[in-house]
């Protein structure tokens, strides 16, 4: 880093740390050059229009929200924009979890239920005919008894 335009000096700053200081007529030009170009200074072609698609989910509507459902959001946005700035054609997948298997399994698991609350419906009823076609019986049984003994 001796011979650098931009670098005046490294010191190591103890374990894992690195200071770079840079020189102050390369600092006052970078200044000037983005106060010039504006949010346009980073700006580059370096991806070239290459095609690239990044993929990042929202929160899970099945499961507990939680921090990390935003911060994967946030990463995944700000990493499309910044692809984009720098010239790739970015496609955005941004996952609603409304096609996705969980929820799949979250309808499946609501259609079994109602199915359940279909036959526990349908075993009560049976069982009340059952019981009814039981008394019937009994008291007819019974009739047959009492007349029998009549004779």
């Amino acid at each position: 880093m001796q011979n650098s335009d931009i670098i005046e000096k490294v010191e190591i700053a103890g374990p894992g740390f690195i200071n770079f200081f840079i020189r102050n007529d390369s600092l006052t030009k970078i200044i000037s050059d983005i106060l010039k170009n504006g949010e346009n200074y980073f700006k580059s072609n370096i991806g070239g229009g290459t095609k690239i698609m990044v993929e990042y989910v929202s929160a899970n509507p099945t499961g507990d929200l939680h921090l990390g459902h935003a911060r994967g959001a946030a990463y995944g946005d700000t990493l499309t924009r910044i692809l984009s700035f720098v010239g790739y054609d970015v496609l955005r997948e941004y996952y609603v979890n409304d096609a996705g298997n969980q929820i799949e399994v979250l309808g499946n698991s609501l259609y079994l239920k109602d199915i359940k609350r279909h036959l526990d419906y349908l075993l009560i009823y049976q069982k009340l005919v059952i019981k009814k076609y039981l008394r019937e019986q009994l008291y007819l049984f019974g009739q047959v008894q009492l007349r029998s003994k009549q004779i």
